[in-house]
């Protein structure tokens, strides 16, 4: 997979690398990170909705677009707002802090086939938001299951919390699925659960 870039910096050091791939950033389609299963096409998934609902996956639809997400992990009423969906692992939702993943949808000005010139505006921007206490920060491209432009950004702060951004790219829009992962034991399967929903997603239209 030839990448889009690949940026990393440790405060400190201070050492940042920018690494871009001759040609296109995204190179060969379904080539974004698996979450240890294969959802298949679209129309193997809608045959099989009722049954990856009930005994594998939760499946949620939204203005925007439908994805599913392994079970044990449940949309929090509490945390959720119009146009951003909370999920937590199942009996971690009075805990606080607790890792927990977002699904927001927004606009933008890029095309999906801009999504490289999306993605250095995104890293520019975490560049002057990132602040002192992060040890490690790097991102780079692919591809959903799906074939919609993947971006990704990690950010992992001293204290070793942290911070997924994954950017699905349509035409002048994006959805985000934000992870937040504060490293408990009792949830492992944090990057599963929002893998699931990146790989799983289709637009609405």
């Amino acid at each position: 997979m030839k990448e889009l870039f690949t940026s990393r910096w440790v405060w400190g050091i201070l050492v940042a690398v920018l690494i871009a791939a001759g040609g296109a950033f995204f190179d060969s389609p379904a080539s974004a990170p698996r979450a240890g299963f294969n959802l298949g096409s679209r129309d193997e998934r809608a045959a099989n909705t009722e049954h990856i609902s009930d005994e594998t996956f939760s499946g949620f639809e939204k203005d925007f677009g439908s994805y599913f997400i392994e079970q044990g992990w449940l949309e929090s009423e509490e945390l959720s707002r119009p146009g951003v969906f909370f999920y937590l692992k199942e009996g971690t939702e009075l805990d606080k802090p607790t890792s927990n993943i977002s699904v927001s949808a927004s606009e933008n000005r890029y095309s999906a086939e801009e999504a490289q010139l999306f993605a250095r505006a995104i890293d520019q921007q975490l560049r002057e938001q990132i602040s002192s206490d992060v040890a490690e920060y790097f991102g780079g491209g692919s591809f959903t299951e799906n074939g919609y432009p993947l971006i990704t950004m990690t950010i992992v702060a001293a204290d070793g919390i942290r911070t997924v951004q994954y950017y699905i790219v349509g035409d002048y829009r994006f959805v985000m699925v934000h992870l937040t992962d504060f490293n408990d034991e009792r949830i492992l399967d944090a990057e599963a659960a929002a893998l699931s929903i990146v790989n799983s997603f289709v637009w609405a239209d």
